[in-house]
């Protein structure tokens, strides 16, 4: 009983266990994080990388408003579409993706959080392997993943998409398909227009 309680607070802790709101993957977003309720009617999307110190800064200083006034409040979903932009980014998506669907947005801001500390190490899979393993995934399925030919491929194929959307730096933000500045009030404004 006792453990259990203790693996509750720490899967709260690091958000991997509980979550708000759903979280899963979209027919209109694949290979995305959804936060909020599917049938919101705004959608909010971020191109983000799991490496890039200008999105580790939105999750920290907008996002929690944005989740605060929009999501939690059932006004608006929110998608996060991976943009890796370099081969940490990219390793650390691969990563995320091997998780559980319900532990992947615990793992992407757990990873946001530290990333200073992970992108230090020379060999980012050291680190990584960490994170994964609080979100599920062992070290071998972890290495399987890196290995996968095919996921590595799907993520370029999804850049290819956002790069066809418009998007060529990160964060990139879209309310209701138009492209937004990545700040809370550019983003609440367009919030408040669409409504």
């Amino acid at each position: 009983m006792l453990q259990k309680i203790i693996l509750k607070k720490i899967c709260s802790l690091l958000f991997l266990c509980f979550i708000p709101f759903s979280v899963s993957f979209a027919e209109e977003y694949p290979n995305s994080i959804l936060v909020g309720k599917v049938d919101a009617p705004i959608t909010i999307v971020e191109y983000a990388s799991l490496s890039c110190p200008y999105c580790a800064s939105f999750h920290k200083s907008q996002f929690p408003q944005i989740k605060a006034q929009f999501i939690d409040t059932g006004i608006a979903k929110f998608y996060i579409m991976d943009y890796p932009h370099n081969n940490a980014g990219l390793a650390a998506t691969v990563v995320k993706r091997c998780a559980p669907a319900k532990a992947r947005l615990g793992l992407y801001e757990l990873i946001l959080k530290n990333q200073p500390n992970w992108l230090a190490y020379e060999d980012v899979r050291e680190p990584l392997r960490k994170y994964a393993a609080l979100a599920g995934v062992s070290a071998a399925k972890m290495e399987e993943c890196l290995a996968n030919k095919e996921l590595v491929e799907e993520m370029f194929a999804d850049i290819k998409v956002a790069e066809g959307k418009g998007v060529s730096s990160i964060p990139t933000v879209f309310v209701n398909g138009n492209k937004v500045d990545a700040s809370f009030a550019a983003i609440a404004e367009a919030v408040k227009a669409a409504q």
